[in-house]
């Protein structure tokens, strides 16, 4: 496995909607891996393809791992066709969203393309996911709350779509100007905090 280099905004290629995967072969697992990775060295909770520079319709994400005496789903949950509970590392190929839910939910989301950014997003509160998972098995997730920011997140960038895209009108054009502002004078990306 390798540590790959995450692409910060304003680089182009985030804007980019990227390919689908022909075919789930070795090259997409260690791709996968690889990306799995960085998403946890960085730190981060996801990572889409078109932030490492792929030209692949990929994700990983971490989801929140509960305890069995965990009673508080405030955090949401994600789980499989089969009602099987979905935690940790999931990695998918080609994911598509199909359905969305009507309620949605106000999450502050962050990305690790946009060092420093924290925004509230509104968004569905619940989805559907297809794609493939690894061994190129047809999956279906069901995910309700952060999971399902998380997954509407990393899929928006496979279409080029960054969170701040996502913003109310006004709140949008102010945090751009902010991160144009500080790319032009050469202080963006903020240097990595000691945490």
């Amino acid at each position: 496995m390798a540590l790959m280099k995450v692409l910060i905004y304003p680089d182009r290629f985030l804007r980019k909607k990227v390919d689908r995967v022909e075919n789930v072969d070795d090259e997409i697992r260690t791709l996968l891996e690889d990306m799995a990775e960085t998403m946890y060295a960085a730190p981060g909770v996801g990572l889409a393809g078109t932030q490492v520079g792929v030209n692949k319709r990929v994700i990983v994400v971490d989801f929140p791992v509960h305890d069995e005496d965990d009673t508080d789903e405030s955090v949401g949950w994600a789980e499989d066709k089969d009602g099987n509970r979905l935690e940790g590392l999931l990695s998918i190929v080609n994911p598509e969203i199909k359905d969305f839910a009507k309620d949605e939910i106000t999450w502050e989301e962050g990305c690790l393309s946009i060092p420093g950014v924290y925004e509230d997003v509104k968004r569905p509160v619940g989805v559907t996911v297809t794609g493939l998972d690894p061994s190129g098995k047809e999956i279906i997730v069901h995910a309700v709350g952060f999971p399902a920011v998380e997954l509407q997140h990393e899929i928006d960038h496979l279409d080029g779509i960054l969170f701040i895209d996502r913003l109310m009108p006004v709140k949008r054009r102010l945090v751009k100007k902010r991160l144009d502002k500080a790319v032009a004078e050469g202080n963006y990306p903020p240097p990595p905090s000691d945490e």
